[in-house]
């Protein structure tokens, strides 16, 4: 008897928190939609320490008229990730209705290299501090997997018949033990409870679609990552000035180039020349090739508003030695800018990772730089569509339904 009650008591406990949890995502999906507030996850920590690295924050879209200084906004770039940096200065566009702005990263020792021109930009309000690893972690197969199957046993355990059975635990056939309500007057099991079979079934329904609506509101969004990023590196003599999208370098896709400029200069214009080189370490499956071209200036969207002078493009493949690329004055500034990419025809395993460097010597130093400043290369790593879900997920529960029939039809069978 205990064991009965303490059976329909856990039962019930399970399927309301799954219904409430189901209620909480469709709510929150819902409130999301009403003021247009959406996720974007911050992979870098150019906005530290306000956002660390690893925060999940919450943005809502603003016209460009409502931009102040001091605000957090998220920049949408053509052929690009979006940006996510602090307004340092609002001025007027063009066009009735745009803005042209300047931001910078709190963590950035420059501002962002060129202003913007918006209609539109997403302000942030708030953040959660290290939730994107969370979020991440949703996004893993077998997380997905393991919740789904969880989904279904759950509505399989509901819709399981019971067994007739007295208080010593011996089977009564003809339903005179404790659970005889299972039988009719004829001996046959009654169909299920129906107020019980609507219960599960909307329990399962709020659940599958209340998950996914969650997680296609934080995975269906473009990722706002807080980028580019600038990292100095000082020798006695040399500086390193390294411009690059971390996130972009960490989810490269074959064929696609990203783009990693690198200034070279002397702090106190020591006379001589600094010789550049390339190294790289990691998969054999994760090959590059990098194009290569000098400017006197700064490049500014892949534009050099000064002299610019090309390189021979380079193969970058794991295990080989420094290759030399370029040899620069010492005593006036460079800058290198070079397109990588993975080849179209290459088939790295996702999550295969390259840790590219940059080396400098000249004027008694040896200084190097990595494409993230130290973090490495990784291949994009790809995880289920809103849309497949959903359909994992009904299929699932589908078949727990249908697991449940059979064994109520059997169950019924035996009972005659």
């Amino acid at each position: 008897m205990i064991a009965r009650w303490l059976r329909s008591f856990l039962g019930n406990v399970l399927l309301n928190l799954a219904a409430l949890g189901g209620l909480a995502c469709i709510a929150l999906v819902a409130l999301a939609y009403a003021f247009d507030v959406t996720l974007i996850m911050f992979k870098t920590g150019s906005m530290s320490p306000a956002i660390p690295a690893g925060s999940v924050a919450f943005v809502r879209q603003i016209p460009a008229a409502e931009i102040a200084v001091g605000d957090i906004v998220t920049v949408d770039r053509e052929a690009a990730l979006p940006v996510t940096h602090r307004v340092t200065s609002v001025a007027g566009g063009p066009l009735p209705g745009q803005r042209v702005i300047t931001m910078k990263g709190d963590a950035n020792e420059a501002e962002d290299p060129a202003p913007y021109t918006v209609e539109t930009v997403r302000l942030t309000l708030a953040h959660v501090p290290g939730f994107a690893k969370v979020v991440v972690w949703f996004a893993n197969p077998y997380v997905v997997g393991g919740l789904t199957l969880g989904a279904a046993a759950l509505v399989t355990w509901a819709f399981w018949p019971g067994y007739n059975r007295n208080d010593d635990g011996t089977h009564d056939p003809k339903g005179h033990g404790n659970d005889a309500a299972d039988l009719d007057r004829n001996g046959d099991a009654p169909p299920p409870d129906r107020h019980a079979v609507s219960r599960a079934g909307l329990v399962a329904g709020i659940t599958v679609i209340g998950g996914t609506l969650l997680y296609n509101a934080a995975f269906g969004a473009a990722p706002a990552e807080a980028a580019p990023t600038e990292h100095i590196i000082e020798g006695r003599h040399v500086r390193l000035t390294s411009v690059n999208d971390p996130a972009q370098m960490r989810n490269m896709v074959p064929g696609k180039p990203v783009q990693w400029q690198v200034g070279i200069d002397t702090i106190d214009q020591v006379p001589g020349r600094v010789r550049i080189g390339l190294s790289a370490t990691g998969a054999a499956s994760m090959r590059l090739h990098a194009r290569l071209a000098l400017c006197s200036e700064r490049w500014i969207d892949a534009s050099c508003p000064g002299t610019t002078t090309a390189a021979a493009p380079r193969t970058l493949a794991p295990g080989t030695a420094e290759q030399q690329v370029a040899v620069v004055p010492a005593d006036k500034e460079s800058w290198l800018l070079l397109d990588v990419a993975l080849p179209a025809a290459a088939a790295p395993l996702a999550g295969d990772s390259l840790d590219v460097r940059l080396h400098a010597h000249g004027s008694g130093d040896h200084l190097d730089v990595g494409l993230e400043a130290d973090l490495p290369l990784r291949l994009a790593r790809t995880g289920p569509e809103s849309t497949s879900l959903l359909w994992l997920a009904a299929g699932a529960v589908a078949a727990g339904l249908l697991l449940a029939l059979a064994a109520r039809v059997v169950k019924r069978s035996r009972a005659r």
